[in-house]
């Protein structure tokens, strides 16, 4: 019983954590590279993650509790690229902010072109 209130625990959990971000990918892809590219950011971004990374990261997980018998050192790795990840976000390309101006001038082009 006690592994199945475990169970239920880590699915309400896991839950939070990745339906909350789910959803603010695509936004905050569209709000940092523009949505004319969306579609390519989205794709490359999941291919990557999702397909490369949740193949190649069991795999090396594997491989560390094989040499040393326990998954610290796997943690250890994951936090460090966290970190490292978390470093570089800010490298991204800066925010592109429009005033109500050029949005007007924008939308002015776009209807004379």
């Amino acid at each position: 019983m006690k592994s199945v209130a475990m169970l239920y625990a880590y699915t309400i959990v896991f839950g939070f954590g990745y339906g909350s971000i789910t959803p603010m990918i695509p936004i905050l892809l569209a709000d940092r590279f523009g949505r004319d590219v969306l579609g390519s950011a989205y794709g490359l971004l999941i291919f990557f993650s999702a397909g490369i990374g949740g193949s190649v990261g069991p795999m090396i997980g594997g491989i560390i509790y094989d040499r040393t018998g326990s998954y610290n050192h796997a943690w250890q790795f994951s936090i460090a690229v966290f970190i490292l990840i978390a470093f570089l976000m800010p490298a991204l390309k800066p925010r592109e902010i429009k005033t109500v101006v050029q949005v007007s001038q924008d939308k002015i082009n776009d209807y004379n072109a």
